[in-house]
């Protein structure tokens, strides 16, 4: 395909002096022009919420379960931080810290789902419970007043005997709870065991526990604690060796005191614990159309090396929709599409993955066992006609010189019915950038995940370059005039650029004298830039001392200016402030691309030249 066959429109008529005086307001109305409403006005910032807050209470009573959700609903990446949990009393508001969990850095839409248990010392009293995520505003935020969440405690399901004995009934049964089951390999595990009958606690019940590798039964039987007036040991730690391993945990109570467990005695479920496993869950799109599939992935590592035949359950929307194990590089996949888009104005839909890791087939969360690792993220929906193509930060208009290549990137983003609101980026739809002016040529590329794609094309030839990108959604490889566009970003290509002194000051002829600190306007020394081979450029132009001192102003204070500079040249005045005949100088010419005034080591040296003075 021919760029002629894009229809660019020339520049011809518009120097790059006025293209520079009017880039920035053209840009502005531009863009306002093409993006729906204010759709990518919003900064590009984290912003953390507790997105939802879920408290049960326990068969082990005076014990809560607590689900916390933590969302970043932003359009940067957020840090890493924690979540801080306290007990508020529904008397007198007074609060106290009961706990702090950690929290990963999320991407944009991202959200972790993060357990624990809480006891507190009166649970009649029905306390608050407030998640509160960045709690000391470490993380720089586009709202800083939406990171807390409370909750009040439900009221507890009974009331342990008044006189501590054990009632009769049904079958005496142990549970066991481990948080978490995934510690760091020098982490901790806590470790809640209870016993209970017909679900009333059963107090002065000493629980044993024991820890065996993979299937062995354990070696030796340690006190893990005695049940309480509720039927629940006070938590236990089990900490890791610093090496990554695999432990399974056995208990038991000991119902006759014997200070073993015999095999009429009741054993909770053994629990897994994996020491060093690091876990991730990748999307294939942050947002996605209708009728499209999205691929999620599931990785797990132990020690840094893959773990393998892990079984791993699929959730969507929290209903179980599939199950695979991972591979030799210890990744299992799972793909999932919806035909319409959810309902009300939020757009996202959770997908998650719990790591199996008893094996039993299950995503064993909540109902007093130990919450099995889970990983959690979000995809937006929406359909093909609320995507918009929208230009990356970085430069409209870039000077380059011959040989240097040109980068652009632009993202294609949903944003439902022009609310404004940006729900992510939309992978694998086909985009066409194709420029012409004094370089000629196209290509097509496909938005990666976050929806970004980026074009790349090195300039042969000085001159201008007009560069148009547009939306092909129809996939046919031609920019067709229904199809969304950017149109404002150009390209200015020189070959080199070159400096020259003179003056009475580098004339080498001795009937022409001159002073030092000359501030007339008929100096003894001057400099002529010129920029070669293409059009109007920003350069920078800067002294630097030598064995003489010099400056571009009679002060002696301005080391540098800029100038648009072309073919023709500009000349500018350089005061010697110091020094004579035999002395030097040095002038550097950088090309200003960020349009700043500044000589910047980011920026390109175009010239760099030692003037020495003489008679």
């Amino acid at each position: 395909m021919e760029a002629t066959q894009l229809a660019l429109r020339s520049s011809r008529g518009f120097t790059w002096r006025r293209w520079s005086r009017l880039s920035g307001l053209l840009t502005v109305l531009l863009v306002l022009s093409f993006l729906p409403g204010k759709a990518f006005a919003a900064e590009s910032l984290p912003d953390l919420t507790v997105s939802a807050l879920r408290i049960r209470s326990t068969d082990q009573y005076g014990v809560y379960q607590v689900e916390i959700r933590v969302t970043n609903r932003g359009r940067a990446p957020s840090g890493a931080t924690s979540v801080r949990l306290m007990l508020r009393s529904a008397r007198d508001g007074a609060e106290t810290i009961v706990a702090s969990e950690p929290v990963t850095a999320l991407q944009p839409r991202e959200s972790i789902r993060i357990e624990t248990t809480v006891q507190p010392s009166d649970p009649a009293s029905r306390p608050y419970l407030v998640a509160v995520v960045d709690p000391d505003n470490a993380i720089a935020e586009r709202r800083e007043t939406n990171n807390r969440r409370s909750a009040r405690l439900p009221k507890p399901r009974g009331t342990p005997p008044s006189d501590g004995s054990m009632p009769s009934g049904g079958q005496l049964q142990l549970g066991l709870r481990v948080s978490p089951l995934d510690p760091a390999v020098n982490g901790c595990a806590d470790i809640t065991a209870g016993v209970h009958r017909d679900s009333t606690g059963v107090p002065n019940v000493r629980v044993l526990y024991g820890t065996a590798s993979e299937d062995q039964e354990p070696a030796e039987w340690l006190v893990l604690g005695t049940t309480n007036s509720y039927g629940y040991v006070p938590p236990q730690r089990i900490c890791g060796d610093g090496s990554s391993r695999v432990i399974r945990l056995f208990t038991c109570a000991d119902t006759n005191a014997n200070g073993r467990c015999d095999t009429n005695e009741p054993r909770a479920q053994p629990a897994w614990i994996y020491f060093g496993l690091r876990q991730e869950l990748r999307r294939s799109t942050q947002a996605q159309l209708v009728g499209q599939p999205v691929e999620v992935t599931y990785c797990a590592w132990l020690g840094g090396s893959p773990l393998p035949n892990l079984p791993v359950i699929f959730l969507v929307s929290l209903e179980r929709k599939g199950s695979q194990v991972t591979d030799s590089e210890g990744c299992a996949r799972f793909s999932f599409q919806r035909d319409t888009v959810p309902t009300g104005w939020w757009r996202t839909v959770s997908v998650a993955a719990c790591a199996d890791l008893n094996r039993n087939g299950e995503c064993d969360r909540g109902s007093g066992s130990s919450d099995e690792p889970w990983r959690e993220t979000e995809v937006a929906w929406g359909t093909i006609d609320e995507i918009y193509l929208s230009s990356w930060p970085g430069p409209v208009f870039s000077y380059l010189r011959t040989g240097e290549s040109r980068v652009i990137t632009v993202e294609v983003l949903l944003v439902p019915g022009g609310s404004g609101t940006v729900w992510g980026g939309v992978a694998g739809q086909q985009v066409i950038a194709a420029w012409s002016g004094a370089n000629n040529g196209y290509q097509v590329g496909e938005t990666d995940w976050e929806g970004k794609v980026t074009f790349q094309y090195q300039g042969t030839n000085p001159g201008e370059d007009e560069i148009i990108l547009c939306l092909d959604r129809n996939r046919n490889g031609l920019c067709e005039a229904t199809e969304q566009r950017l149109e404002y970003f150009r390209s200015s290509w020189i070959t080199g650029a070159s400096v020259e002194a003179v003056g009475i000051a580098v004339d080498g002829d001795p009937a022409t004298p001159w002073t030092t600190g000359a501030c007339s306007t008929e100096g003894p020394l001057s400099l002529r830039v010129r920029a070669e081979g293409g059009p109007s450029v920003p350069l920078v132009v800067q002294v630097q001392d030598g064995t003489a001192r010099v400056a571009l102003d009679c002060s002696g204070v301005v080391k540098a200016r800029r100038y648009w500079v072309g073919n023709y040249g500009t000349t500018l005045r350089v005061f010697v402030q110091e020094g004579g005949p035999g002395d030097t100088f040095q002038v550097q010419l950088w090309l200003d691309r960020n349009d700043n005034g500044l000589a910047e080591d980011n920026e390109l040296l175009v010239v760099e030249q030692t003037i020495t003075l003489t008679e």
